[in-house]
């Protein structure tokens, strides 16, 4: 992911639900996707989550994995996981439904 200090400032909109509060919340996208490797012989597809990355300090409360959502670029995301990087930023694993 591109420099997450900037992504509070030039980051792309997205409303992150907390419980019944809902903030909008600037941070980097990755829309999920899909690659092909090759090891050993055997072809792998792997399949890459959404991912959304945002400065803490948008936000307040404690963010529940499998219960909170993120709604980006039209659609709305479970958040699966939080990934603290320990610098003031978190990356939120997303999956649909």
């Amino acid at each position: 992911m591109a420099d997450r200090v900037t992504a509070g400032v030039f980051g792309e909109s997205a409303t992150l639900t907390i419980g019944a509060t809902s903030t909008t919340v600037k941070g980097l996208f990755d829309a999920p996707s899909t690659r092909e490797e090759v090891a050993g012989g055997e072809a792998y597809v792997i399949a890459e989550p959404a991912r959304f990355a945002l400065r803490t300090e948008q936000f307040t409360g404690s963010i529940t994995p499998r219960t909170d959502t993120v709604t980006v670029r039209g659609t709305q995301y479970s958040i699966l996981e939080v990934r603290p990087d320990g610098m003031g930023s978190v990356v939120l694993i997303l999956g649909r439904g």
